[in-house]
């Protein structure tokens, strides 16, 4: 594991937007070996455009190394998740959250 994954993430959902935007929400569904992907960008009215990911096999590779640090870690995310949404802000802020639905 190479550090921190979280400003690559971000690096890599940026590098896929095009026009003007405030935000992108990436939103996955991760397993061991595999993962599904859907993503959009919001502009300064509200109004969310489909956002094709660029490179999603990099992107999978940093999520599961998130997946790797929260069951190394366990605090303050419990290792079992299997659904993360990752906002990016325009300013290069983001939030995370993660689904423990069943696989």
């Amino acid at each position: 594991m190479n550090g921190d994954p979280y400003p690559e993430i971000g690096r890599l959902v940026a590098a896929s937007i095009t026009g003007g935007w405030v935000k992108a929400v990436v939103r996955a569904e991760i397993g061991e070996d595999w993962g599904q992907f859907s993503a959009e960008s919001h502009d300064a009215k509200g109004r969310a455009h489909d956002l094709p990911l660029k490179n999603t096999h990099r992107l999978l590779e940093l999520l599961q190394q998130v997946r790797t640090i929260t069951k190394e870690v366990g605090r303050p995310v419990p290792a079992d998740w299997t659904k993360v949404t990752f906002t990016l802000m325009r300013d290069g802020k983001f939030e995370i959250q993660f689904g423990y639905d069943t696989l």
